[in-house]
């Protein structure tokens, strides 16, 4: 909903539905891109189904599975991790330099995306349709183990 918002109020002209023009991959890309460039190059990260990513020059999509439940506070604890993974990228962390993107917010980003959706899969698996955001931090050391720890 704040994607469309925000894509609405820097195209005026425009309106942004997804069941309309924008209903494919690519053209969701291509939005996602507009717009971060039309903001100076902003990094987005717009959640979906897939999650798209882009600074106006780049594009990178995430539809690794996640959790097949949404619940409140998963975007917060995306937020969370973001920030983390970003100040990891700035400080020129093993995970930028282990990376085909050369753009360190857009790493951050993706890594993020994959890192809740990880989470949150494996969390599903346990308490199904009763997944709570609390259920989700639970699984944060384990994932991050699983998928940062080299030892």
């Amino acid at each position: 909903m704040e994607f469309k918002r925000l894509y609405d109020k820097s195209f005026l002209n425009e309106d942004y539905e997804e069941s309309s023009k924008f209903n494919t991959l690519e053209s969701q890309c291509e939005a996602v891109k507009r717009l971060a460039l039309s903001l100076d190059n902003i990094t987005i990260l717009k959640k979906g189904k897939i999650d798209i990513i882009s600074d106006g020059n780049q594009i990178v999509y995430n539809d690794v599975p996640g959790g097949l439940k949404r619940c409140g506070g998963i975007g917060d604890l995306l937020t969370g991790t973001l920030g983390l993974f970003s100040f990891w990228c700035d400080s020129g962390s093993d995970i930028v330099k282990e990376s085909y993107i050369n753009e360190p917010n857009i790493i951050a980003a993706y890594n993020g995306s994959v890192f809740i959706r990880e989470c949150s899969r494996i969390a599903f698996e346990k308490y199904h349709r009763a997944l709570l955001a609390v259920d989700v931090i639970e699984e944060i050391a384990q994932t991050f183990h699983k998928m940062f720890d080299n030892e």
